[in-house]
């Protein structure tokens, strides 16, 4: 396994037909995973491409339970991206993907649970960046909490 960065796990190769690969990884459940597939070519080959199919997940330690991700699961799939910069000094940024319309309530405290900024967002489909004025806080640690109709992300927002 190879990978276009060579340091990552990726998969290479050539086979004479449909091949299963398979890759173990820990997701932390307290958050949304995105899973993005890249494909890169030396451009030396002229032959047919690849494809995903049956992506799926399920528990190593229980093989009978099968979780398949279907277009069903992402038509209403809302998923919050990192805040950067991370540090910041001054402005930060929350990217937040809709696959369809919703509204999403942020939400940002001091580690002592003081609210200093709160508000309703509203997002269309695609993605939308929304913005954090944080010019006027103190240096320290924060945490965005932002609640969507599936639940809810919380990060930490370091501020210099």
């Amino acid at each position: 396994m190879t990978s276009l960065d060579v340091f990552k796990p990726g998969w290479t190769g050539l086979s004479n037909g449909w091949q299963q690969a398979k890759l173990n990884l820990a997701v932390d459940t307290a958050r949304n995973a995105i899973f993005r597939f890249r494909f890169g070519s030396d451009e030396t080959i002229n032959k047919a491409g690849w494809a995903i199919d049956d992506f799926c997940f399920y528990k190593t330690s229980d093989d009978t339970k099968i979780f398949v991700i279907g277009q069903e699961e992402l038509e209403h799939n809302i998923g919050v991206g990192n805040i950067h910069p991370n540090p910041t000094s001054g402005v930060a940024q929350l990217p937040i993907s809709f696959q369809s319309d919703a509204d999403v309530f942020i939400t940002v405290r001091n580690t002592q649970g003081q609210v200093l900024h709160q508000r309703t967002a509203h997002g269309t489909s695609g993605i939308q960046t929304f913005t954090i004025e944080t010019s006027s806080w103190a240096a320290g640690m924060y945490l965005v909490e932002t609640v969507t109709p599936l639940g809810t992300d919380v990060q930490r927002l370091i501020v210099e």
